[in-house]
């Protein structure tokens, strides 16, 4: 047994904001069936106290077969089963319908689904979806039942890149993210499971799939990153430059605040981001840098900040230019003394 979020958002046509509805989508793919069954799922991951830290959940395909361990927190090698889609069907989410989905070995998966919403509790420090209804799910079927509808989320599209902070030179097209806030003020304001999420924007009068990626387990009052893959029409090209900055050339590149001295042995050489626009309207931009250990950004001509403890730069980048951003990092390095 196993359940899946499948969320559906329709941008606007301003692209200001969105509208944004998921499905629960259960899966029985043993050879028992379950009539008339009160059910319920659960999301969200116990902290366990191992001393290692678990990698976030981007969510994945549902699973259908017997659990092969112990304990459903483990990670099988699980049989995938074609993802149930609710894509085709948004529009009329409202009435139910039957449809085929081929399942592995060319196996028939009964899919059956109705509008209801599941109702939210808590179950300790994770979520609890109880199913209204009574539920049959019979062998070999999957079921959608309806998770949740929003209608005109503010959204703000931002234009990305995360770089190496050692300057390593290479050329990448930037990646398109949707970001809002996880609260009521911005027409949300409910734990959401992590699934994967199709993005429709709407065309000529059609809906046309603008993108699919994958949703994490997000609280309330958190922030909300939808990924719209790459976009060609925003570059960024890095080059590290073959001259390092020395005191008498500070001026050029200025320390960045807190810095006060170089006390490291090892400063790296200059490195340059130039990122280029070629939409017709200026854009935001976010440059994250992945720095080594006990390595940090001690010179730079933009504003540096943080986020999620690690260095980020803000620009607006015009529409048809480019901005060069330049800065230099410092590596600590280790001192073993051998007797």
């Amino acid at each position: 047994f196993d359940w899946a979020a499948d969320y559906i958002a329709t941008l606007s046509g301003d692209g200001k904001t969105m509208d944004l509805g998921a499905w629960v989508t259960l899966a029985n793919g043993n050879g028992v069936g379950f009539p008339s069954a009160h059910t319920q799922v659960v999301a969200g991951r116990v902290n366990r106290e191992n001393g290692e830290v678990e990698p976030l959940d981007a969510g994945g395909p549902i699973l259908a077969q017997c659990w092969p361990r112990g304990s459903t927190s483990d990670s099988p090698q699980y049989l995938q089963l074609a993802n149930a889609s609710a894509r085709s069907r948004e529009s009329d989410m409202a009435k139910a319908q039957n449809f085929a989905v081929a399942a592995p070995a060319a196996r028939l998966m009964e899919v059956v689904v109705t509008a209801r919403n599941v109702v939210q509790e808590q179950l300790g420090d994770l979520k609890l979806y109880r199913v209204p209804d009574l539920t049959t799910v019979a062998s070999r079927q999957s079921k959608q039942v309806r998770l949740m509808d929003r209608l005109g989320i503010p959204i703000t599209s931002v234009y990305g890149a995360d770089l190496a902070g050692d300057g390593t030179a290479t050329s990448v097209a930037a990646f398109k993210l949707l970001r809002t806030m996880n609260n009521t003020a911005n027409h949300l304001g409910l734990p959401l499971p992590s699934g994967r999420i199709a993005i429709f924007a709407a065309r000529g009068g059609e809906r046309l799939l603008e993108h699919e990626s994958g949703m994490r387990d997000l609280a309330v009052e958190e922030e909300v990153e939808i990924n719209m893959g790459e976009s060609p029409d925003v570059q960024v090209a890095v080059v590290q430059e073959s001259t390092t900055i020395d005191p008498a050339q500070a001026r050029l590149l200025p320390l960045v605040p807190g810095v006060l001295t170089l006390r490291s042995t090892k400063v790296d050489a200059v490195t340059r981001v130039e990122i280029s626009n070629a939409r017709a309207a200026p854009i935001q931009f976010e440059l994250r840098l992945q720095l080594h250990e006990g390595a940090r950004v001690v010179r730079a001509d933009h504003q540096l900040g943080t986020k999620n403890g690690r260095p980020i730069f803000r620009l607006t980048i015009p529409a048809n230019e480019a901005v060069t951003v330049r800065y230099q990092t410092q590596r600590y390095q280790t001192r073993r003394t051998v007797g």
